[in-house]
Order: C-alpha cells, then sequence, then structure tokens
C-alpha cells in the first residue's frame, strides 16, 4: 500500500466497520432449519442479537424507514412455504416476539445452492443506538427433513463483537450458538475518517471519526536508505449524547483493532495507548479519544 494518510486512516476505519456495524460477512456454514425431534422433524429458528448504534433517523412524516437485509440461504427439495425475517425487540437477552418490522420470503426467491438472499425491513419508528434488538429467521414451510432451507453462520463468535446467534425448535426456548449468522442489517452508518459537521441533528449520533495527529519519528536503516519505519500517532474520537455508549463504544473499538493490530493491510502495527477524559463537547454531546501507535513500513518508489 502505497504512502497515504486517507488510506491509512480508511484501512483502520474499514476494519472498525467490520466488527462494530451490524453484520456478519463470513461464513459459509450450512445451518438447518429442520430437525428430527423424537422421530418427527420440527422447524428451527434463528436469530442474532445487535446493537444498531444507529437511530435510523428519518424526516420523514408519518415516520417511516427502510433497512435492506440480506443473509445467506439455500432450499432443500420443494419447502411449501417460505422465511419470514423479523426485527424484534429484547427480553431479557432474547428475541421478546414482539416484531417491530418483517418480510416474507417466498420459496422461490431462495436458491437452491447457498446465496445471499435480499430483502428490506420497514420501521415506523426510529430505533435507539445503545438498545438491543434481534434480526430473526423462520422457517414457514411444513417441517420436513426432505423439502427444508438452510442457512449459513460463521464458525467463530468475534467477527462481529456485538452480539451473537441464538437458536429455537418450535414449542421450545431460545439458546446460544457461540457462533454469528451470516447477515447484513444496512442501517445507517457512523464510523468515518473524518470528524461530524457542526450542523449534524443529534439523531445522527453516536459517531466515530479516525484521524491521523502526527508523524513523532522516523527511523531509517543505515545500510539501505530506501526504507524506512514511519510511527504515526492516530486517534479514533467517539461522540455520544450518553457516557455508558461512549464507554462502552471505547471499548468495542479497543477490542477490534488490537485482535487486528498486527493483521491491517499496509500497517506493520497497531499499538494501543492512552484513553483520553470524557470532554463535554457542547450541551448535548460527549466525547472521548483512544490513540494509537501505528507503525508503517515506508519504501521509494524508485
Amino acid at each position: 500500500m502505497p504512502f497515504s494518510l486517507n488510506l491509512i486512516k480508511n484501512t483502520i476505519r474499514d476494519e472498525l466497520r467490520d466488527h462494530l456495524y451490524s453484520r456478519c460477512l463470513y461464513g459459509e456454514i450450512e445451518t438447518p432449519m429442520s430437525t428430527l425431534s423424537a422421530g418427527s422433524p420440527i422447524n428451527i429458528s434463528y436469530a442474532e442479537s445487535i446493537t444498531p448504534y444507529s437511530k435510523c433517523y428519518s424526516k420523514a412524516r408519518p415516520y417511516s424507514y427502510t433497512i435492506p437485509v440480506t443473509f445467506k440461504a439455500r432450499k432443500y427439495g420443494s419447502p411449501d412455504g417460505g422465511i419470514v425475517v423479523s426485527l424484534q425487540s429484547d427480553s431479557t437477552g432474547v428475541p421478546s416476539g414482539s416484531t417491530l418490522a418483517s418480510s416474507s420470503i417466498p420459496p422461490d426467491s431462495i436458491p437452491s445452492s447457498l446465496d445471499t438472499v435480499s430483502t428490506s425491513l420497514v420501521i415506523t419508528s426510529m430505533l435507539g443506538s445503545k438498545t438491543s434488538y434481534w434480526l430473526v429467521f423462520e422457517p414457514k414451510n411444513t417441517a420436513s427433513t426432505i423439502s427444508y432451507y438452510t442457512i449459513a453462520r460463521d464458525s467463530v463468535d468475534t467477527h462481529y463483537l456485538v452480539g451473537s446467534a441464538y437458536s429455537r425448535e418450535d414449542g421450545g426456548t431460545w439458546s446460544p450458538l457461540n457462533v454469528d449468522l451470516y447477515f447484513n442489517l444496512q442501517v445507517k452508518g457512523w464510523i468515518y475518517s473524518e470528524y461530524p459537521r457542526e450542523n449534524l441533528s443529534l439523531h445522527n449520533y453516536p459517531r466515530i471519526a479516525v484521524d491521523i495527529l502526527g508523524r513523532p519519528r522516523v527511523s531509517s536503516r543505515w545500510i539501505d536508505r530506501s526504507y524506512s519505519e514511519y510511527v504515526l500517532q492516530v486517534a479514533v474520537v467517539i461522540y455520544s449524547l450518553y457516557q455508558d455508549e461512549l464507554d462502552d463504544l471505547a471499548s468495542l473499538v479497543d477490542r477490534a483493532l488490537f485482535s487486528s493490530r498486527t493483521s491491517l493491510s499496509g500497517i506493520y502495527i497497531l499499538d494501543p495507548g492512552d484513553i483520553t477524559p470524557i470532554a463535554v463537547v457542547d450541551e448535548n454531546k460527549l466525547s472521548r479519544a483512544i490513540r494509537y501507535t501505528v507503525k508503517y513500513r515506508m519504501v521509494a518508489d524508485y
């Protein structure tokens, strides 16, 4: 990667988006939505817990906001019903059954090989940014081990740091899977490589900005002067209306970047540094920054 302040900032921005946005774009493991129980087929529903950190702000009156959703699914045989995707509120750590929005996907729209399925959910009230919700997938076909669906999941629970997958057999209770489903709930973005505008509505918070503060040191090889190690000071600046949300996001940012500190594209290593005290930006917004030292290997173009 050629040296570019914007590229370095965008690399860190994209890594944070990959772990903190409401999505897990990893995993090809097929998970059946039907199984045998006491010798009879029974359907299985799946759910992923999410915290959007976005209120899905809309100026429409009456309120309406469309959220695109994608996941991976496959059908076997000829199921006689489709899959319902819904957004549900949380009830003591599991889906409540209270639906905020739903979409029914017919059998003809579900492929015969594992592939992406797209739909959308229309919500009629603003989400809470730090509120937990559930993205739920329910098969509506007659239970069968011949004509049934599978959906894709990851093998780990670490790509989407904010939530986790659960499953439930019809008539049963929700149980943790300790993995993430493959999903993408495309709410409005909130992680950027630039600072928020002064006139940004309060409904668009929380917000994260990535900035490069300086280059305090450059180390050069005395044998090969075409190579140097740049030391850059980077700040991830977090804005929120709530102190607990601010601290939650600071903790998630630190987890995400520490886990990938040696594998970021074009960056030799990223070391965590100081966490600043909370600053009052104005009467409504709070801010806290986490600082990092980035080492970048610079090689001359000639």
